[in-house]
Protein backbone atom coordinates (compact mmCIF):
# COMPACT_ATOMS: atom_id res chain seq x y z
CA UNK A 1 0.00 0.00 0.00
CA UNK A 2 1.58 3.26 -1.12
CA UNK A 3 1.68 6.32 1.10
CA UNK A 4 -0.81 8.16 -1.12
CA UNK A 5 -3.36 5.39 -0.52
CA UNK A 6 -2.81 5.63 3.24
CA UNK A 7 -3.26 9.40 3.03
CA UNK A 8 -6.48 8.94 1.03
CA UNK A 9 -7.76 6.56 3.70
CA UNK A 10 -6.83 8.83 6.59
CA UNK A 11 -8.51 11.85 4.97
CA UNK A 12 -11.61 9.81 4.12
CA UNK A 13 -11.86 8.65 7.72
CA UNK A 14 -11.48 12.23 8.99
CA UNK A 15 -14.24 13.50 6.71
CA UNK A 16 -16.56 10.59 7.53
CA UNK A 17 -16.16 11.15 11.27
CA UNK A 18 -16.63 14.91 10.92
CA UNK A 19 -19.83 14.53 8.91
CA UNK A 20 -21.27 12.07 11.43
CA UNK A 21 -20.39 14.42 14.28
CA UNK A 22 -22.46 17.16 12.65
CA UNK A 23 -25.56 15.04 13.34
CA UNK A 24 -24.87 15.54 17.06
CA UNK A 25 -23.25 18.96 17.19
CA UNK A 26 -24.78 21.97 15.41
CA UNK A 27 -22.60 24.80 16.72
CA UNK A 28 -18.82 25.20 16.75
CA UNK A 29 -17.07 21.85 16.34
CA UNK A 30 -13.53 20.56 16.58
CA UNK A 31 -12.45 16.93 16.53
CA UNK A 32 -9.19 15.05 16.11
CA UNK A 33 -9.83 11.94 14.00
CA UNK A 34 -6.14 11.14 14.46
CA UNK A 35 -6.57 10.84 18.23
CA UNK A 36 -9.69 8.66 17.95
CA UNK A 37 -8.15 6.39 15.33
CA UNK A 38 -4.93 5.98 17.35
CA UNK A 39 -6.87 4.81 20.42
CA UNK A 40 -8.83 2.36 18.27
CA UNK A 41 -5.66 1.12 16.57
CA UNK A 42 -4.14 0.26 19.96
CA UNK A 43 -7.19 -1.85 20.74
CA UNK A 44 -7.05 -3.39 17.26
CA UNK A 45 -3.54 -4.55 18.10
CA UNK A 46 -5.19 -7.02 20.47
CA UNK A 47 -8.17 -7.92 18.26
CA UNK A 48 -8.56 -11.17 16.39
CA UNK A 49 -10.66 -12.62 13.58
CA UNK A 50 -13.59 -10.63 12.28
CA UNK A 51 -13.23 -8.03 15.04
CA UNK A 52 -9.71 -7.22 13.81
CA UNK A 53 -10.81 -7.17 10.18
CA UNK A 54 -13.68 -4.81 10.93
CA UNK A 55 -11.49 -2.44 12.96
CA UNK A 56 -8.77 -2.28 10.29
CA UNK A 57 -11.37 -1.74 7.56
CA UNK A 58 -13.14 0.92 9.66
CA UNK A 59 -9.87 2.83 10.03
CA UNK A 60 -9.35 2.43 6.25
CA UNK A 61 -6.09 0.48 6.23
CA UNK A 62 -5.24 -2.48 3.99
CA UNK A 63 -3.87 -4.52 6.89
CA UNK A 64 -2.95 -4.21 10.56
CA UNK A 65 0.82 -4.06 9.97
CA UNK A 66 0.48 -0.93 7.83
CA UNK A 67 -1.85 0.55 10.45
CA UNK A 68 0.70 0.13 13.24
CA UNK A 69 3.56 1.38 11.04
CA UNK A 70 1.54 4.47 10.15
CA UNK A 71 0.99 5.44 13.77
CA UNK A 72 4.64 4.83 14.59
CA UNK A 73 5.47 7.26 11.76
CA UNK A 74 3.04 9.78 13.28
CA UNK A 75 4.70 9.46 16.67
CA UNK A 76 8.33 9.46 15.50
CA UNK A 77 8.16 11.95 12.63
CA UNK A 78 4.91 13.81 11.96
CA UNK A 79 4.24 14.84 15.58
CA UNK A 80 7.76 14.65 16.93
CA UNK A 81 8.39 17.83 18.89
CA UNK A 82 10.43 20.37 16.90
CA UNK A 83 10.33 23.31 19.31
CA UNK A 84 14.10 23.05 19.93
CA UNK A 85 14.60 23.59 16.17
CA UNK A 86 12.27 26.61 16.03
CA UNK A 87 9.22 24.68 14.87
CA UNK A 88 5.94 23.81 16.58
CA UNK A 89 5.67 22.20 19.99
CA UNK A 90 3.90 18.90 19.47
CA UNK A 91 3.18 15.72 21.37
CA UNK A 92 1.57 12.36 20.58
CA UNK A 93 1.27 10.12 23.62
CA UNK A 94 -0.54 6.93 24.63
CA UNK A 95 -1.05 5.06 27.88
CA UNK A 96 -2.86 2.00 29.29
CA UNK A 97 -4.26 1.15 32.69
CA UNK A 98 -5.00 -2.57 33.04
CA UNK A 99 -6.77 -4.47 35.79
CA UNK A 100 -4.20 -6.30 37.92
CA UNK A 101 -6.01 -9.61 37.42
CA UNK A 102 -6.03 -9.31 33.63
CA UNK A 103 -3.14 -11.33 32.10
CA UNK A 104 -1.96 -8.91 29.41
CA UNK A 105 0.37 -10.91 27.18
CA UNK A 106 3.94 -9.96 26.32
CA UNK A 107 3.37 -9.82 22.57
CA UNK A 108 0.71 -7.14 23.02
CA UNK A 109 2.86 -5.23 25.52
CA UNK A 110 5.73 -5.23 23.03
CA UNK A 111 3.48 -4.08 20.17
CA UNK A 112 2.03 -1.08 21.97
CA UNK A 113 5.46 -0.09 23.30
CA UNK A 114 7.20 -0.33 19.91
CA UNK A 115 4.58 1.32 17.72
CA UNK A 116 2.76 3.64 20.13
CA UNK A 117 5.30 4.32 22.88
CA UNK A 118 2.72 3.13 25.41
CA UNK A 119 3.43 1.41 28.71
CA UNK A 120 0.80 -0.41 30.75
CA UNK A 121 0.19 0.06 34.48
CA UNK A 122 -1.71 -2.33 36.76
CA UNK A 123 -4.79 -1.09 38.64
CA UNK A 124 -7.24 -2.77 41.00
CA UNK A 125 -10.39 -1.37 39.36
CA UNK A 126 -12.87 -2.83 41.90
CA UNK A 127 -11.26 -0.80 44.69
CA UNK A 128 -9.48 1.97 42.71
CA UNK A 129 -11.93 2.96 39.97
CA UNK A 130 -12.11 6.62 40.99
CA UNK A 131 -8.36 6.78 41.51
CA UNK A 132 -7.82 5.31 38.02
CA UNK A 133 -10.16 7.91 36.52
CA UNK A 134 -8.26 10.73 38.24
CA UNK A 135 -4.93 9.30 37.09
CA UNK A 136 -6.04 9.26 33.45
CA UNK A 137 -7.39 12.80 33.75
CA UNK A 138 -4.14 13.96 35.34
CA UNK A 139 -2.10 12.28 32.59
CA UNK A 140 -4.24 13.89 29.86
CA UNK A 141 -3.96 17.29 31.54
CA UNK A 142 -0.17 16.97 31.65
CA UNK A 143 0.07 15.85 28.03
CA UNK A 144 -2.16 18.71 26.82
CA UNK A 145 -0.53 21.39 29.03
CA UNK A 146 -3.71 21.79 31.07
CA UNK A 147 -5.97 22.43 28.06
CA UNK A 148 -8.04 19.28 28.77
CA UNK A 149 -8.16 19.03 32.57
CA UNK A 150 -10.89 16.38 32.68
CA UNK A 151 -11.42 13.86 29.91
CA UNK A 152 -13.26 11.14 31.85
CA UNK A 153 -16.38 12.36 33.66
CA UNK A 154 -17.54 11.02 37.02
CA UNK A 155 -18.98 7.49 37.12
CA UNK A 156 -17.60 6.52 33.71
CA UNK A 157 -14.98 4.28 35.32
CA UNK A 158 -16.30 1.62 37.69
CA UNK A 159 -15.57 -1.80 39.16
CA UNK A 160 -16.51 -3.50 35.87
CA UNK A 161 -13.81 -1.61 33.94
CA UNK A 162 -10.90 -3.82 32.99
CA UNK A 163 -8.77 -1.48 30.89
CA UNK A 164 -8.47 2.20 29.91
CA UNK A 165 -6.56 3.18 26.80
CA UNK A 166 -5.86 6.90 26.36
CA UNK A 167 -4.35 8.99 23.59
CA UNK A 168 -3.39 12.68 23.80
CA UNK A 169 -2.27 15.13 21.11
CA UNK A 170 -0.85 18.60 21.71
CA UNK A 171 0.08 21.11 19.02
CA UNK A 172 1.30 24.69 19.44
CA UNK A 173 2.48 26.48 16.33
CA UNK A 174 3.36 30.09 15.54
CA UNK A 175 2.29 31.53 12.22
CA UNK A 176 5.01 31.88 9.62
CA UNK A 177 3.89 35.53 9.49
CA UNK A 178 2.21 36.70 12.68
CA UNK A 179 -0.69 39.12 12.65
CA UNK A 180 -0.22 42.54 14.24
CA UNK A 181 -2.44 42.58 17.32
CA UNK A 182 -2.77 46.34 17.17
CA UNK A 183 -4.52 46.00 13.82
CA UNK A 184 -7.17 43.59 15.16
CA UNK A 185 -10.53 45.31 15.28
CA UNK A 186 -14.14 44.46 16.00
CA UNK A 187 -16.11 43.68 12.85
CA UNK A 188 -19.52 42.08 12.18
CA UNK A 189 -19.70 38.29 11.88
CA UNK A 190 -22.79 36.89 10.16
CA UNK A 191 -24.32 33.82 11.82
CA UNK A 192 -26.21 31.04 10.05
CA UNK A 193 -29.52 32.17 11.59
CA UNK A 194 -29.19 35.63 10.07
CA UNK A 195 -28.09 37.42 13.23
CA UNK A 196 -24.94 39.53 13.32
CA UNK A 197 -22.43 39.63 16.20
CA UNK A 198 -19.35 41.77 16.69
CA UNK A 199 -16.07 39.81 16.90
CA UNK A 200 -12.34 40.67 16.96
CA UNK A 201 -11.01 40.27 13.43
CA UNK A 202 -7.34 39.90 12.55
CA UNK A 203 -6.19 41.59 9.36
CA UNK A 204 -3.08 41.77 7.21
CA UNK A 205 -1.67 43.45 4.10
CA UNK A 206 0.70 40.53 3.41
CA UNK A 207 0.34 38.18 0.49
CA UNK A 208 -1.55 35.01 1.39
CA UNK A 209 -1.96 31.51 0.03
CA UNK A 210 -5.51 31.68 -1.37
CA UNK A 211 -7.28 29.79 -4.14
CA UNK A 212 -10.78 30.36 -5.46
CA UNK A 213 -12.83 27.26 -6.34
CA UNK A 214 -16.00 29.02 -7.44
CA UNK A 215 -18.43 28.44 -4.58
CA UNK A 216 -15.74 28.66 -1.90
CA UNK A 217 -12.19 29.79 -1.28
CA UNK A 218 -9.34 28.09 0.53
CA UNK A 219 -6.77 29.88 2.66
CA UNK A 220 -3.57 28.15 3.79
CA UNK A 221 -1.89 29.70 6.83
CA UNK A 222 1.51 28.02 7.31
CA UNK A 223 3.11 27.63 10.71
CA UNK A 224 6.77 28.39 11.29
CA UNK A 225 8.97 25.43 10.36
CA UNK A 226 11.84 23.95 12.32
CA UNK A 227 15.33 23.73 10.89
CA UNK A 228 14.97 19.95 10.57
CA UNK A 229 12.73 20.47 7.55
CA UNK A 230 10.83 17.18 7.80
CA UNK A 231 7.60 18.82 9.02
CA UNK A 232 5.37 21.48 7.48
CA UNK A 233 2.17 22.32 9.35
CA UNK A 234 -0.62 24.60 8.20
CA UNK A 235 -4.17 25.61 8.95
CA UNK A 236 -6.49 25.42 5.97
CA UNK A 237 -9.74 27.41 6.02
CA UNK A 238 -12.54 26.61 3.57
CA UNK A 239 -14.72 29.68 3.30
CA UNK A 240 -18.00 29.55 1.36
CA UNK A 241 -18.62 32.57 -0.84
CA UNK A 242 -22.20 32.70 0.44
CA UNK A 243 -22.72 33.77 4.04
CA UNK A 244 -25.02 30.79 4.60
CA UNK A 245 -23.01 28.41 2.43
CA UNK A 246 -21.35 26.28 5.13
CA UNK A 247 -24.13 23.69 5.28
CA UNK A 248 -23.96 23.10 1.51
CA UNK A 249 -20.16 22.92 1.62
CA UNK A 250 -20.40 20.27 4.34
CA UNK A 251 -22.94 18.30 2.29
CA UNK A 252 -20.49 18.29 -0.59
CA UNK A 253 -17.84 16.60 1.54
CA UNK A 254 -18.10 13.02 0.36
CA UNK A 255 -15.93 10.28 -1.13
CA UNK A 256 -14.91 12.44 -4.10
CA UNK A 257 -13.83 15.21 -1.72
CA UNK A 258 -11.08 12.93 -0.38
CA UNK A 259 -9.24 13.08 -3.69
CA UNK A 260 -9.86 16.83 -3.81
CA UNK A 261 -8.12 17.34 -0.45
CA UNK A 262 -5.13 15.31 -1.63
CA UNK A 263 -4.84 16.95 -5.03
CA UNK A 264 -5.75 20.59 -4.40
CA UNK A 265 -4.53 21.60 -0.96
CA UNK A 266 -0.86 21.11 -1.96
CA UNK A 267 -1.46 23.59 -4.81
CA UNK A 268 -1.58 26.47 -2.33
CA UNK A 269 2.14 27.19 -2.67
CA UNK A 270 2.22 30.68 -4.21
CA UNK A 271 1.04 33.65 -2.14
CA UNK A 272 -1.12 36.22 -3.90
CA UNK A 273 -1.84 39.89 -3.20
CA UNK A 274 -4.91 40.41 -1.06
CA UNK A 275 -7.28 43.34 -1.40
CA UNK A 276 -9.08 42.70 1.88
CA UNK A 277 -8.30 40.17 4.60
CA UNK A 278 -10.27 39.44 7.78
CA UNK A 279 -10.07 36.37 10.00
CA UNK A 280 -11.64 36.09 13.46
CA UNK A 281 -9.79 35.06 16.56
CA UNK A 282 -11.54 32.00 17.92
CA UNK A 283 -11.37 29.50 20.76
CA UNK A 284 -13.61 26.43 20.69
CA UNK A 285 -13.83 23.03 22.34
CA UNK A 286 -15.91 19.91 21.78
CA UNK A 287 -16.42 16.86 23.96
CA UNK A 288 -18.57 13.82 23.26
CA UNK A 289 -18.95 10.08 23.65
CA UNK A 290 -17.95 8.42 20.40
CA UNK A 291 -19.58 4.93 20.23
CA UNK A 292 -22.79 6.03 18.48
CA UNK A 293 -20.73 7.68 15.72
CA UNK A 294 -18.47 4.67 15.27
CA UNK A 295 -21.43 2.30 15.28
CA UNK A 296 -23.12 4.33 12.54
CA UNK A 297 -19.88 4.15 10.54
CA UNK A 298 -19.97 0.35 10.68
CA UNK A 299 -17.70 -0.38 13.65
CA UNK A 300 -19.91 -2.71 15.70
CA UNK A 301 -18.15 -5.95 16.62
CA UNK A 302 -15.72 -4.56 19.26
CA UNK A 303 -18.69 -2.95 21.08
CA UNK A 304 -20.71 -6.17 21.13
CA UNK A 305 -20.05 -8.20 24.33
CA UNK A 306 -21.32 -11.35 22.62
CA UNK A 307 -19.20 -11.10 19.45
CA UNK A 308 -16.15 -9.00 20.30
CA UNK A 309 -12.79 -10.78 20.08
CA UNK A 310 -10.00 -8.87 21.84
CA UNK A 311 -8.30 -12.06 22.96
CA UNK A 312 -5.00 -11.04 21.35
CA UNK A 313 -4.37 -8.71 24.29
CA UNK A 314 -4.27 -11.53 26.79
CA UNK A 315 -2.69 -14.75 27.82
CA UNK A 316 -5.17 -17.59 28.01
CA UNK A 317 -8.06 -16.61 30.27
CA UNK A 318 -9.59 -18.84 32.92
CA UNK A 319 -13.09 -20.00 32.05
CA UNK A 320 -14.59 -17.54 34.55
CA UNK A 321 -13.56 -14.53 32.42
CA UNK A 322 -16.13 -13.46 29.80
CA UNK A 323 -14.91 -11.84 26.54
CA UNK A 324 -13.58 -8.29 26.51
CA UNK A 325 -15.41 -5.54 24.60
CA UNK A 326 -15.17 -1.75 24.23
CA UNK A 327 -17.61 -0.24 26.74
CA UNK A 328 -17.10 3.44 25.81
CA UNK A 329 -14.96 5.92 23.89
CA UNK A 330 -14.69 9.52 25.10
CA UNK A 331 -13.11 12.33 23.06
CA UNK A 332 -12.35 15.99 23.69
CA UNK A 333 -10.63 18.54 21.45
CA UNK A 334 -9.79 22.23 21.71
CA UNK A 335 -8.37 24.85 19.36
CA UNK A 336 -7.36 28.46 19.99
CA UNK A 337 -6.42 30.79 17.13
CA UNK A 338 -5.01 34.29 17.62
CA UNK A 339 -2.46 36.72 16.19
CA UNK A 340 0.49 34.59 17.35
CA UNK A 341 -0.64 31.19 16.07
CA UNK A 342 -2.58 28.16 17.25
CA UNK A 343 -2.82 25.85 20.24
CA UNK A 344 -4.78 22.67 19.53
CA UNK A 345 -5.24 19.65 21.75
CA UNK A 346 -7.15 16.38 21.71
CA UNK A 347 -7.58 13.36 23.94
CA UNK A 348 -9.40 10.07 23.54
CA UNK A 349 -10.00 7.36 26.12
CA UNK A 350 -11.52 3.94 25.57
CA UNK A 351 -12.92 1.80 28.34
CA UNK A 352 -12.64 -1.96 27.90
CA UNK A 353 -14.94 -4.16 29.95
CA UNK A 354 -16.10 -7.77 29.82
CA UNK A 355 -18.80 -9.54 28.13
CA UNK A 356 -10.53 24.31 -9.89
CA UNK A 357 -10.78 27.73 -11.21
CA UNK A 358 -7.97 30.07 -12.51
CA UNK A 359 -6.53 32.25 -9.76
CA UNK A 360 -7.23 35.95 -10.21
CA UNK A 361 -4.40 38.43 -9.81
CA UNK A 362 -5.95 39.99 -6.74
CA UNK A 363 -7.96 38.10 -4.13
CA UNK A 364 -9.72 38.88 -0.90
CA UNK A 365 -10.49 36.63 2.06
CA UNK A 366 -13.11 37.98 4.42
CA UNK A 367 -14.04 35.27 6.92
CA UNK A 368 -17.00 37.17 8.37
CA UNK A 369 -19.33 34.17 8.22
CA UNK A 370 -19.19 30.44 9.15
CA UNK A 371 -16.34 28.36 7.74
CA UNK A 372 -14.68 24.95 7.94
CA UNK A 373 -11.06 24.53 9.04
CA UNK A 374 -8.45 21.83 9.41
CA UNK A 375 -4.93 21.59 10.79
CA UNK A 376 -2.70 19.26 8.81
CA UNK A 377 0.90 18.23 8.33
CA UNK A 378 1.53 18.99 4.67
CA UNK A 379 4.33 16.52 3.88
CA UNK A 380 2.31 13.50 5.00
CA UNK A 381 -1.15 14.97 4.36
CA UNK A 382 -2.18 13.98 7.89
CA UNK A 383 -5.26 15.78 9.19
CA UNK A 384 -4.79 16.30 12.92
CA UNK A 385 -7.86 18.44 13.59
CA UNK A 386 -10.97 19.31 11.62
CA UNK A 387 -13.82 21.59 12.65
CA UNK A 388 -16.17 24.43 11.91
CA UNK A 389 -16.61 27.94 13.27
CA UNK A 390 -20.20 29.17 13.19
CA UNK A 391 -19.78 31.73 15.99
CA UNK A 392 -16.26 32.75 17.04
Amino acid sequence: MELIQIVHGQIAYSLDLYKKLLSLEHGNVVVSPLSISAALAIIAGGARGETLNQMVSHLKFADSNLMHQYFMHIRNTVLKDSSSDGGPTSNFANCLLVDKDLPLNQRYRDLIREYYGAESSAVDFPSQAEWARSQVNMWVSQQTRGKIPELLPANLVNSATKMIIANAIYFKGQWEKKFDSWRTRDEPFFLLDGRTVSKPMMTSNDKHYIKNYGSFKVLRLPYRKGTRGDQAFSMNILLPNSRDGLLQLEKDIDATATAWFVEHLPELREPVPVSNFLLPRFSISTGFEVPVLLWSLGLQLPFDPDRSDLSGMLDELPGSFPPLFISNVVHKATVEVNEEGTVATAATATGVSFGSLALPQLEDFVADHPFLFLIREDHSGTIMFIGRVVDP
